[in-house]
């Protein structure tokens, strides 16, 4: 004991300097920041604000030679900007003002962006504002830079601004917001522009107040996707009055929009003098056919005029739904996501073998009520998402590498708490007063929580349409699916807790159950090790560091928690324990969140790849599938995540196989892969025309004209895949 503030003293020296460099090395704050390709900055038109002015701010982004970011609106590829915005640390929604984007023809595509230097206007109401003083303004910025290869970035940019009351100077950049201001599309009301739909074409019609015709070029850029064919060619024509703008109708949509929202862009300028570089237009379509009667359908493929063979039909009843996410809950059980919970399972039946009847059935309905509880939490966040317009499946959250990050830290804590590097199941039972059920109340719903979050990298089979079914239907009929999913997963357990009888005939708790214990952690340090291979294909390497560090910290605090928290010490020693953990596990939490803010080089594949099992794999697109389909050559596709146990599982089980990998290259068959891993909305829609709301979803079109595309199961065997490639023949 004598040499433990020594100890202590050394201990909370090198972990202050280890953390502190940590954090240098992971922040992504900056003044400036200077990112592969391109620099991001914060600047201001002026030196100071009024209380009573408008705050003139803008986004400068500056690429290299050669390399664009997006428009608002980045076409048929890519991603724009997005932008959070803190005013004096409260969140606000300011105005953004996007200049006339430059076209970038990528093949058959089209995207709109900008290359070299470009300011994003930016303007905050000053209503409300302190009459003396700072203003800080914070931004988060996200961003993509792109070439032939696309780079993500994102960080962190603050900017504070004097308020005073005398009039504010120019800033040095004042010229340029000037110059980009003239290049801010406008609204004209002496400039009339109509539209209307005609023979399958979108047709604007205008007339400026300066009629040209001579080398006049005009196109129309949408300010929204899937309307128009944004890289078809756009055809002027001039009838003595009027110039008509034809623009080809979107192929993959069925529906006809009734706007037109976007902007009008014209080499000769708009108005008097061509003053104003493009007009803003938001059109009513006139002509536009009314929808029947709306009917829940499946969006179709330009190429697939009919859902494909076995894909979920409009006559699936919510009894069949029901049914299916029972089945798939029960099924859920016995899938490679849930063996790492399987582990605490089995500790915890060991363990009710000494126990009451009544508290062992306690137990197992407190575990009940965190799966079903968390199925709800899950559905509900769907429903609520979706509501807002936001694309999202099965697994959606494991497409965030923050939740990814959170997973990853709880996992590792439990696995070091079955090694018994530290204690905290008494302590909790007391603080929470439950009953004295050896896991105790809280232990047994959270053991079902995890099992449901570590459950969604899997789609167990008949999940798939009872999932398409719940995520199109009304939110009470797609809680209900929810909770039979919830209900099949849980009964098992719950039922083997109501007969005392069956877990009697395992063997009396005795020592063994600490070697069993410890045991059953090593299951959870294997799943950690996916998820830090999940977390470097989101993120890249740099998250992975960022994330060791932060468990070796984290984890240090915890064995501190374990050595000086224990009854046997002092009142004060313990109290220095659990401030020594909370503090390393926050500063190792801040910290591998932080390295996953940091703009990394790591992009996920664009191009055709071979895989290790020497299958040349494309990127999926609806443009390709159809051009293939087209051809009547045979497809087939992967729809896959890093995160899908399931996928990985069905690549070991398939495409290891000698005897497909022939198959697929004796039938010369295409093979195209959508990944996941990562939210990619055009994935997400894809999977809705098959029926599907998450991964793994394997597709085989034959390549015969008017045959519907084979859907495969989930879980996939080499029998399975091989009995419809031999169709082909």
């Amino acid at each position: 004991m004598k040499a433990l503030p020594q100890i202590v003293r050394v201990i909370s020296l090198l972990s202050l300097v280890f953390a502190v460099a940590y954090f240098r090395a992971g922040s992504a704050f900056a003044d400036v920041i200077v990112a592969p390709y391109i620099e991001v900055e914060l600047i201001q038109e002026r030196t100071s604000t009024s209380p009573s002015g408008s705050i003139s701010l803008a986004v400068r982004m500056k690429t290299e030679e050669g390399w664009h970011v997006y428009w608002k609106y980045a076409g048929d590829s890519g991603a724009a900007p997005k932008f959070k915005w803190k005013l004096n640390g409260s969140p606000v929604s300011p105005t953004l003002q996007w200049p006339v984007p430059h076209r970038f023809p990528v093949g058959p595509l089209m995207n709109f962006g900008y290359e070299g230097e470009t300011l994003i206007l930016v303007d905050f109401p000053a209503q409300g504002l302190p009459s003396s003083g700072n203003l800080k303004v914070d931004l988060d910025a996200e961003w993509l830079v792109c070439k032939e290869e696309c780079i993500p970035g994102n960080g962190e940019l603050s900017l504070t601004l004097p308020i005073s009351n005398t009039p504010a100077q120019p800033s040095s950049w004042h010229q340029l917001f000037e110059s980009t201001r003239a290049r801010i599309p406008v609204f004209r009301t002496d400039i009339p522009v109509s539209s209307h739909f005609d023979n399958n074409l979108y047709i604007i019609n205008f007339t400026p107040q300066e009629p040209v015709t001579d080398g006049l070029e005009v196109h129309f850029i949408p300010d929204v996707g899937d309307i128009i064919e944004n890289a078809a060619p756009q055809i002027l024509t001039y009838d003595g009055k009027e110039h008509h703008l034809t623009i080809a109708k979107n192929v993959v949509e069925d529906a006809i929009s009734p706007k037109l929202s976007g902007i009008l862009v014209s080499n000769k300028g708009w108005g008097k003098n061509g003053a104003s570089p493009a007009l803003a237009v938001d059109l009513v379509v006139a002509g536009v056919p009314k929808p029947a009667n709306p009917v829940r359908a499946l969006p179709q493929a330009a190429s697939d005029p009919t859902p494909a063979a076995n894909a979920p039909e409009e006559s699936l009843t919510l009894w069949a739904a029901l049914l299916g996410a029972f089945l798939g809950g029960l099924v859920l059980n016995v899938m490679p996501c849930v063996f790492p919970v399987l582990s605490i399972k089995l500790l915890s039946f060991a363990t009710e073998a000494g126990r009451s009847p009544r508290a062992t059935r306690i137990h197992g309905l407190l575990f009940g009520i965190g799966v079903i509880g968390s199925f709800w939490l899950l559905a509900g966040t769907l429903f609520v998402l979706r509501a807002a317009g936001e694309g999202l499946g099965w697994g959606f959250q494991l497409q965030s590498p923050g939740f990814i990050l959170g997973l990853l830290f709880v996992v590792f804590a439990i696995a070091l708490n079955l090694l018994s590097v530290f204690e905290v199941g008494s302590s909790v039972q007391r603080a929470v007063g439950t009953i004295q059920t050896g896991e105790g109340a809280l232990g047994a719903i959270g053991s079902g929580a995890l099992a449901v979050v570590l459950a969604t990298p899997c789609t167990a089979p008949f999940m798939g349409s009872a999932l398409a079914f719940a995520l199109t239907v009304s939110t009470f009929e797609g809680i209900l699916v929810f909770t039979a999913l919830g209900v099949g997963m849980a009964l098992p357990y719950v039922a083997l807790c109501s007969m005392p009888q069956a877990i009697r005939m395992l063997p009396r708790p005795g020592a063994w159950m600490v070697t069993f214990k410890h045991l059953m952690a090593f299951p959870l340090f294997a799943t950690a090790i996916w998820l830090l291979w999940v977390l470097g294909i989101q993120a890249g390497q740099d998250a992975i560091i960022g994330a060791l560090v932060g468990l070796l910290l984290a984890g240090l605090g915890l064995w501190g928690m374990g050595v000086w928290s224990s009854p046997s010490r002092s009142k004060r020693v313990r109290v220095f324990g659990r401030v020594f953990a909370i503090t390393l596990i926050g500063l190792g939490a801040y910290g591998a969140w932080s390295s996953i803010q940091v703009p990394s080089s790591h992009a996920s594949a664009a191009g055709t790849a071979m895989d290790k099992y020497g299958l040349t794999w494309e990127p999926y697109s609806d443009e390709r599938l159809n051009q293939l389909t087209a051809a009547s050559k045979p497809v087939y596709i992967d729809f896959t995540a890093a995160w899908c146990i399931t996928c990985q599982v069905n690549k070991r089980l398939v495409l290891a196989s000698a005897e497909v990998r022939a198959e697929l290259k004796g039938h010369k068959i295409t093979l195209l892969r959508g990944d996941w891993t990562n939210k990619d909305e055009k994935i997400t829609k894809a999977l809705a025309r098959y029926g599907r709301q998450g991964v793994p979803v394997n597709v085989l079109y034959s390549g015969k004209p008017g045959e519907t595309p084979h859907i495969f199961p989930s879980l996939l065997t080499p029998s399975i895949v091989l009995e419809e490639l031999r169709k082909l023949e």
